[in-house]
Parts: C-alpha cells; sequence; structure tokens
C-alpha cells in the first residue's frame, strides 16, 4: 500500500473514531469532537480537497470549523483560488460565531478570551498569499492587541517579497502596538517582530533585539534574527550569535545555524552541534530545564548528521533534575527525538512520564509520527492504546500527515 493509501485510510479510521466522542469539553458540548474532526481535516484536505469541506461543515465549534475551513481553503489557494476565497469567508463567517458556554462541573468557570481572535489570526495567515489586501482587513477586525500583533506578523512575514514596503509598514505598526499594549512578556513579541524584519533590514531589527533590557529576552530575539539570516546570510547570522551572553539562547542560535549547514557542510554542521552542546554543558545556566530541552533539541538536529552525538545528548539531558511538571514536557520531547533512533526506548521514555498524564499521551503521538512510514502497524497499534477516542483520532491524523509530507506531489494526486 502506497504512503498516499495508507494516510487515506488511517483518515477514514479517524473520522469513524472521532464521531463516537460524545463526552462534553469546557465551552461546549461537542468540543473534544471538533478537536478531533479539525486534526483529520488538516491531512485530508491535502489528499481530497472535497471530501475536507464536507467534514469540515460538520465541525460543531465554530473556533475548530473556521480553522478547518482555513486549511481547506488553503490548500486550494494555488489550483482553485475562487473557491478558496469563498471558504476563508466562510471560515471567518465562523470565526464570528459566540461560543455556548456549557459548564462540565458546578462551579467550572467559561473562558471565551481569544477563541474568535485566534481564529482569525490563522486565517490572516492563510489568507495573505491569496489577497494581502483582504487579509489586512481581517486583521482590523481582531479585538485583543496580542492577536492583532500576532496577525499583522503573520502577514508581514507573508508580504515580505510580493510587497515589502507594506512589510515594513505592518511590522512597524505591530512593534508600536507591542510597545503600548502593556504586554507581559514584552521581550517575546518583540523578539519575533525583529526575527522577521531581519529579512527587510538587518540594522532595525538588531536596534530592536539590542532595546530589550532582560538578557534571556534579548537572547531570543538575537536568536529568532539568526533563525531568519541562517540559511542566506550565515556568515552575518555567526557574527550575531557570538554577540549572545545568554548561553541556552546562544547555544540555541549555534543549533539554527548548524541545521542550515547540514545539506550543504555536514561536517562544520556537526562540529557546530558539539559546540552548542559543549556551551551548554559547561554554563551556570540557572535555568536547568532549559538547559535540558535545549540539549534535547540538540539532539533532535544531530539525529541524521551524527546519531552517536545524539544518543549520548538525550542520556545527558535525561539525567538533569527538573521539577516533574516540567520533566514531563522534557521528556516528550526527548521521545520524539529518541524514536528516530530507538523506538523501544522512545516508548520507554513516554512510559515514564506520570503527570500530568496528556504529555505521555503527546509523546505517544509523535512516536506513531516517527514511525509509520517504516511500521505502520505498530504506529497503528500505539495510536488505538491511547486511553480515549479523541486522542486515538488526533494520532492517527498526525500520522496521516507524516506520510502525505514524505509522499511526491505526483502520488497525492494518484
Amino acid at each position: 500500500m502506497t504512503g498516499s493509501a495508507r494516510a487515506r485510510q488511517l483518515l477514514t479510521e479517524a473520522e469513524s473514531i472521532a464521531r463516537t466522542v460524545a463526552y462534553p469539553s469546557v465551552g461546549h458540548p461537542s468540543g473534544f469532537q471538533s478537536w478531533a474532526l479539525r486534526e483529520i481535516v488538516r491531512p485530508l484536505s491535502r489528499l481530497d480537497p472535497d471530501d475536507a469541506e464536507r467534514l469540515a461543515r460538520t465541525i460543531a465549534t465554530p473556533r475548530d470549523q473556521a480553522e478547518a475551513l482555513n486549511d481547506v481553503a488553503s490548500a486550494l489557494v494555488n489550483a482553485q483560488p475562487d473557491r478558496a476565497r469563498r471558504l476563508f469567508t466562510d471560515a471567518e463567517r465562523a470565526a464570528e460565531h459566540n461560543l455556548t458556554y456549557i459548564p462540565i462541573r458546578e462551579g467550572t468557570l467559561p473562558s471565551y478570551t481569544g477563541e474568535r481572535d485566534r481564529a482569525l489570526v490563522v486565517i490572516c495567515s492563510s489568507l495573505a498569499p491569496l489577497d494581502i489586501a483582504d487579509a489586512e482587513r481581517v486583521a482590523r477586525t481582531i479585538d485583543g492587541r496580542e492577536w492583532k500583533v500576532s496577525a499583522l506578523h503573520a502577514i508581514a512575514e507573508t508580504s515580505i517579497a510580493s510587497d515589502p514596503r507594506r512589510a515594513r509598514r505592518l511590522l512597524t505598526e505591530a512593534e508600536h502596538l507591542a510597545r503600548t499594549g502593556g504586554f507581559h512578556p514584552l521581550g517575546y513579541v518583540l523578539g519575533e517582530v525583529a526575527g522577521t524584519r531581519a529579512r527587510l533590514d538587518r540594522h532595525t531589527a538588531e536596534r530592536i533585539a539590542r532595546g530589550i533590557s532582560d538578557e534571556y529576552a534579548q537572547g531570543r530575539a538575537l536568536r529568532e534574527i539568526v533563525r531568519n539570516l541562517a540559511e542566506t546570510d550565515p556568515h552575518h547570522a555567526e557574527g550575531i550569535t557570538a554577540h549572545i551572553t545568554n548561553p541556552i539562547r546562544r547555544a540555541q542560535a549555534i543549533t539554527l545555524i548548524a541545521a542550515a549547514l547540514a545539506k550543504t557542510e555536514p561536517g562544520r554542521a556537526r562540529r557546530s552541534l558539539a559546540d552548542a552542546a559543549d556551551l551548554l554543558l559547561t554554563s551556570d545556566t540557572r535555568h536547568p530545564w532549559l538547559q535540558a530541552r535545549t540539549l534535547t533539541k540538540i539532539a533532535a538536529a544531530a539525529v541524521q548528521p551524527d546519531p552517536a552525538l545524539a544518543r549520548t545528548l538525550l542520556t545527558e539531558a535525561e539525567r538533569i533534575p527538573c521539577p516533574h511538571y516540567q520533566a514531563a514536557v522534557l521528556l516528550e520531547d526527548m521521545a520524539e527525538a529518541m524514536a528516530r533512533l530507538d523506538r523501544a526506548e522512545a516508548e520507554r521514555i513516554s512510559h515514564s512520564i506520570a503527570q500530568p498524564p496528556v504529555h505521555r499521551l503527546n509523546a505517544l503521538r509523535k512516536i506513531g509520527r516517527v514511525i509509520v512510514a517504516d511500521d505502520p502497524d505498530h504506529a497503528e497499534r500505539i495510536a488505538l492504546e491511547l486511553p480515549r477516542p479523541h486522542h486515538q483520532a488526533r494520532a492517527m491524523a498526525g500520522m496521516a500527515m507524516a506520510l502525505i509530507e514524505q509522499a511526491t506531489p505526483e502520488a497525492l494526486t494518484a
């Protein structure tokens, strides 16, 4: 069976499982079912947009339906732009609907904040390649300042090549909104803006980043600049990396450059990854969890060029003591990276996550995505052993997407 055929089979089974979900969630009685169906629409849009639209229109929660219709529209932007435009309009209309709050238990409080705005940000990002002006119109209907900044930033990213003047204006506006909106942490938002600005104006980008007073947040902003320059101007990116004072952020920036060099200069990439790991292991970071998580990210980047280094770094990361709520997130990442090296060890790591259990389930889903191309039966067994139907359906949708991403365009349309 081809990868695309197997993906279609997984999505059919995932929908059948998702339709059995009848337990309520906070905010909407069909929340968990809608969540699972939305995850199925994303890969299905790549295989069969007609069926994906049929499925999207059955989703009960407005935000999930909006994001699902957006996924179908995104898949059709190039092939059927008029139909895509209609679907974007329908997605925007769905996002405007208010959620009906259904409490699961007495005393449960509703949380509406950002539901509409989050969906509109997603629509702006996908609509921009089709119609930048209309995407900007949607962005200006967003009420929450933080979500509006995200939307303006997303549109700017899309318009850099086609309309750099617009991109510069939108990034300037996003920066102004961030600085005047009382955001916390401000450095995070400015880091995103600075990173994208580097593709237009490196000096302005570095000015924004260096104006952040917190060393860790400044390092993040400089890292985002490196991310945007690593492939097009690795020499300049390395120069920026040399001036990042926080060892965690510096190691992350070095890892980004190594990833950019992996195909053209694998030897140099391996040395850079080893340097990033040494920097972390020999520095007093005062943030053991972030140290361990960054080691895990370096290990994931090293799997292909240097599997022995990757395994060593994962072992080192697991030894770093962290509070259990942070360790769960770390182990989830570790399991995904280890799945590319040793499936049995990856599953051991996953099952070692006790609390909160959602991270154990996420780790198992990620393992399924990694191994599905080589061992689809084992991957499907992992999905079906998850404890609740919405987790099973989401796991199968994720595996289908992994198969689709590996398939050739010709295989997808066969």
